[in-house]
């Protein structure tokens, strides 16, 4: 899958997302290390199912 087979089925399902782009992290302390203020939590791995 795709990052727009994803954005497609979000919209496709009318979901409200917000994208962030960031460079990619491989650790989660390389992760702790962007500054983004979003709320929510961390996760080390996101999997979507379809």
């Amino acid at each position: 899958m795709t990052k727009n087979d994803l954005l497609k089925i979000l919209n496709d399902l009318n979901i409200n997302y917000q994208m962030i782009e960031h460079e990619p992290v491989y650790t989660v302390k390389e992760a702790q290390k962007i500054n983004l203020k979003i709320e929510g939590l961390g996760c080390k791995n996101l999997f979507f199912k379809k």
